[in-house]
């Protein structure tokens, strides 16, 4: 009975070990030596040039209030896991480039007339825990038209 109790306990262990390295994610701050964002082949992109991210986060264009006039706004933000991420790069390989750089296009770019860096939970604003307006205030400008 000891023996599958340490089994099991070993396998809960391993396996939030595994799921904190590779799946937990946390924002990576705004840096805007790693990333920029800026017209190209007709459609607005944001350029990351770290050496690595898990994944990016992007809304469509929403119509919010920018300096008293209503603007297209999109807010975007990039994360990253212990595993994989710009600090450390636990599965760095011969074949990855130290420095590449990664483009991500924004939906709807023609409409976009402003981008916020900051991080949100769609989640937290649609059960209105958070808003758009609040994302704003503690976003940083990136771009506007």
């Amino acid at each position: 009975m000891l023996s599958i109790t340490s089994a099991f306990l070993t396998v809960i262990i391993l396996t939030a070990a595994f799921w904190f390295v590779f799946y937990y994610e946390t924002g990576i701050p705004y840096s805007d030596e790693l990333m920029t964002v800026e017209w190209e082949n007709n459609e607005l992109v944001s350029r990351y040039s770290g050496e690595s991210y898990a994944s990016v986060h992007e809304t469509h264009p929403m119509s919010l209030e920018v300096d008293g006039e209503q603007k297209n706004v999109s807010f975007i933000y990039y994360t990253k896991t212990a595993a994989d991420s710009p600090s450390r790069n636990l599965l760095n390989s011969e074949n990855r480039l130290i420095g590449e750089e990664y483009i991500f296009p924004f939906a709807d770019s023609g409409i976009v007339e402003a981008v916020y860096y900051a991080e949100f939970n769609t989640e937290d604003i649609t059960a209105g825990k958070d808003t758009w307006e609040d994302v704003m205030e503690r976003g940083e400008l990136i771009w506007k038209r």
